[in-house]
């Protein structure tokens, strides 16, 4: 499988708006609760990143956001009043194998 390369803008158009979505956050490594409002993603710049490995083989990979969260009850601490951002992601990899790398196509017990 091998999808295009290079960079990808997106626009994102939500027919719903999720960001009355509030939710309690702790952060432990500032040992603070948050409580968190989402905020709609309402356009990304995604590029993916290349790696060649030594057999051949290309791995591609990007880490894209699919939810943004932003404190609305306090600043982070220290801060200069900046508001804390929480993100969910997901890992996306695609790979191009050699030829040579493939198992032999065969049947499959289910």
């Amino acid at each position: 499988m091998y999808l295009t390369s290079g960079m990808r803008k997106t626009i994102l158009i939500h027919g719903d708006s999720m960001s009355s979505k509030q939710y309690d956050y702790e952060d432990k490594a500032l040992g603070v609760r948050f409580k968190m409002e989402v905020v709609d993603i309402v356009e990304s710049d995604e590029k993916w990143n290349t790696y060649k490995l030594e057999d051949g083989t290309i791995l591609r990979v990007k880490q894209v956001v699919v939810q943004a969260a932003r404190s609305v009850d306090k600043p982070i601490p220290g801060s200069n009043g900046e508001p804390l951002y929480h993100v969910k992601t997901q890992t996306l990899v695609t790979s191009v194998v050699p030829k040579e790398l493939l198992f032999p196509e065969r049947e499959y017990e289910e």
